[in-house]
């Protein structure tokens, strides 16, 4: 790069003062001058020998006991100075893109090029400029009606947000530029943008036939996408497959994957193919937030089928890749493996958020119901402990875990009618139920049984189911 000149810059009128310094090049020492306001530039992988080459009207040498100033002449080409303008902005300094732009309008007032580029600078600022940018590529247009690149700007601003307007300057972006691989593929992308999934379908078979062997892939992709919209898994899944043979593993997204993924677990016997593809979405999601929604997403779409132990294992997933899961993420994991009669991860699960939210009756409740469901004759005594907390943490608001109280007696019911055969303790939790539930039948049921007069043997209060 070139350092900052500590010296002062001379200027007269319209002629630019170049001053001297002494840079190296490849180790060498060479001499140059460098304009008034001297420059940082970061030109990446381009070397400094490479650069100064680029701007052959600011290249002067001269030995180096000759320190002293030289007056550039020829130093009137817009180009130049739009080609500085771009080697500031690429090193992130917009103040002097822009006073380089301004510059090269200052000497052709229509140099469409420079007004385009004013233009993008603003549009990086966001929709908030959209007044700003949008002047400076109408008058980009008025400057050379024929320049394509102001097209394909806004084409590209309003392919998301208006796509008729998108459609527009497509049309006029093609007819004035050269015909290229891409120029198929953006009339198929507009016909999907629009809605209209099966002309886009057309469109991308009649562009891979017409490209011969090496079409453009991401004709695959936009096929795939249609077919998926259009609800058919199989076609889809197919066009994901060859796109992903014919793209560049660089330019395939996290989004890629998940839609492929999501069609493979429709196709039917492809759960494990699909997960697969589902943990390769993730990888490549740099954020927390966008990992979490894969894995939720997908979660999800098993849960609305019904499909349970699939749901459980990306909810469960999730509470891996979330810093910090809260309640409904431990709910989600903990209930669906409950849901597919995986008990014993259930209870992992609910003896997690017991610990993390004591206080809660939910935890210890849904402990005591699996651990209910696993040890159902009730003979090791697994849900007593969990129950036993849900009752000391529920009492505390009868009236918001009502539910869950009820449950949680009707199990000590049980244990006192079957285990330890106690009549007197049985009826203390019937009680227990009556007076949160005056009405509950199974209750009352048993309640009837024990108060009977004694004529035979008495029945057993029913055995609760978990």
């Amino acid at each position: 790069y070139v350092n900052n000149l500590p010296l002062p810059c001379l200027e007269n009128g319209h002629r630019q003062e170049w001053i001297y310094e002494v840079l190296f090049v490849d180790g060498l020492q060479k001499d140059f001058f460098i304009p008034c306001n001297p420059i940082t530039i970061d030109f990446g992988d381009m070397d400094l020998r490479e650069m100064i080459d680029s701007l052959p009207h600011q290249k002067f040498y001269m030995k180096s006991d000759e320190k002293k100033q030289l007056k550039i002449t020829k130093f009137n080409d817009p180009e130049v100075l739009v080609n500085l303008g771009d080697a500031y902005r690429k090193s992130g300094d917009g103040g002097n893109a822009l006073r380089s732009y301004e510059a090269a309008l200052a000497i052709n007032p229509k140099y469409a090029r420079a007004d385009f580029r004013i233009g993008k600078l603003y549009e990086t600022q966001g929709r908030g400029q959209e007044s700003l940018f949008m002047e400076y590529f109408n008058k980009a247009i008025a400057d050379d009606a024929d320049f394509a690149p102001v097209y394909a700007a806004l084409f590209n601003y309003y392919y998301e947000t208006d796509i008729s307007k998108a459609a527009e300057y497509f049309e006029k972006w093609l007819s004035h530029s050269d015909t290229d691989a891409k120029s198929c593929y953006y009339k198929t992308a507009i016909k999907y943008a629009q809605g209209l999934f099966l002309e886009a379908i057309s469109s991308a078979n009649e562009c891979i036939t017409k490209e011969g062997e090496n079409p453009y892939p991401n004709l695959y992709g936009v096929r795939a996408n249609a077919y998926n919209r259009l609800k058919d898994s199989v076609n889809a899944a197919a066009n994901y497959e060859e796109y992903f043979k014919r793209q560049k593993p660089e330019k395939i997204t996290s989004g890629d994957y998940l839609e492929y993924a999501k069609n493979l677990s429709k196709v039917g016997g492809k759960d494990s193919l699909a997960g697969v593809y589902v943990d390769m979405a993730i990888s490549l999601d740099p954020q927390e937030n966008g990992k979490v929604n894969i894995a939720k997403s997908f979660a999800q779409s098993y849960e609305s089928k019904k499909n349970f132990k699939e749901a459980a294992k990306w909810y469960s997933k999730l509470l891996t890749l979330k810093s910090n899961p809260g309640k409904v993420d431990l709910y989600n994991a903990g209930y669906n493996f409950f849901r597919s009669a995986a008990y014993d991860s259930a209870v992992s699960v609910f003896s997690v958020y017991s610990n993390k939210y004591p206080e809660d009756i939910f935890g210890y409740f849904m402990c005591g119901k699996a651990s209910w469901a696993i040890d159902t004759t009730l003979q090791l005594g697994l849900a007593t402990p969990y129950f036993e907390k849900a009752i000391a943490v529920g009492l505390t608001d009868t009236v918001k875990n009502k539910a869950q109280l009820i449950t949680s007696y009707k199990y000590f019911v049980s244990e006192a009618a079957v285990i330890k055969k106690d009549p007197k303790l049985t009826m203390e939790f019937i009680e227990k139920i009556l007076a949160l539930d005056p009405s509950d039948a199974e209750a009352l049921r048993n309640k009837g049984i024990l108060t009977q007069p004694a004529q035979g043997p008495k029945k057993k209060p029913a055995a609760g189911k978990p």
